[in-house]
């Protein structure tokens, strides 16, 4: 399923998997007026292995590093990739 999903520039390429953890603030784009940008809080997975888990532990408090947490800005057309 992962090999469908187009890869987004903003996020880290590290070949690891984020969860989006809040979507912030709607930010002017001045190089594309008509598609602003929205700001979306990401943290990376503990575990490289998520296939097995259940979707209750992935929400979990401990499941992401949360002292890597990035704050990213995509353009709004990108949010039905954002999954």
């Amino acid at each position: 399923m992962a090999g469908n999903i187009p890869k987004i520039r903003e996020f880290p390429a590290d070949n690891r998997y984020w969860r989006v953890d809040a979507f912030g603030a709607i930010i002017r784009n001045h190089n594309v007026p008509s598609e602003p940008f929205i700001q979306i809080v990401i943290s990376p997975f503990l575990d490289t292995e998520l296939t097995s888990k259940e979707p209750k532990s992935l929400a979990a408090v401990n499941a992401t590093d949360y002292g890597q947490q990035q704050s990213i800005e995509i353009g709004v057309g990108q949010l039905p990739f954002i999954s």
